[in-house]
């Protein structure tokens, strides 16, 4: 339940502590103020940050970026880089990890950022299961394709070891 006082003020500390970006990410960010997507704030948010001069970066399964981009296009041009949520190049696999049909969401986000010039990197958070060789190749593949970077966050399924993240 944001206001937009509390951004106000949120934005003009990260300003007065020199703060040069931020990502906006965990679940969707545009659930700011709950499940009804009419209620966010994400737009103000962006643009608080951007006028502030603090870098804006988005992290998404894909349904703020083209929630967004169908409702609020003009915040679109205010985003630096975007991180697009993916489980496996396979859209089965993706979907059934989810829980929901996402995979589709994700692509036209990577369409979303081609079109409007903004960086862009698949993220996949590496699993046992989708980290074999067809998996990556894959998501190479589908990198490569929509232009995008590509990043996957390891977990190493030992409790002794702590998680990692390395560029492809």
């Amino acid at each position: 339940d944001l206001t937009k006082q509390d951004i106000d003020r949120i934005v003009g500390q990260l300003a007065s502590i020199n703060i040069k970006t931020v990502n906006l990410g965990g679940n969707e960010p545009i659930f700011t103020n709950g499940p009804n997507p009419k209620d966010t704030l994400l737009p103000y948010i962006i643009r608080s940050l951007y006028d502030a001069n603090i870098i804006v970066g988005l992290t998404t399964a894909g349904i703020t970026l083209t929630h967004l981009e169908r409702f609020y296009p003009e915040t679109l041009t205010f985003l630096n880089d975007m991180d697009i949520s993916l489980d496996s190049p396979s859209p089965e696999e993706h979907n059934t990890n989810r829980g929901a049909p996402l995979f589709n969401h994700a692509l036209k986000a990577l369409d979303i950022c081609n079109e409007y010039g903004i960086n862009h990197t698949i993220v996949m958070c590496g699993m046992d299961w989708n980290l074999s060789d067809w998996h990556i190749d894959e998501l190479i593949r589908l990198a490569r394709k929509h232009h995008a970077f590509v990043r996957i966050n390891y977990q190493h399924q030992r409790k002794t070891q702590k998680a990692s993240n390395f560029l492809c």
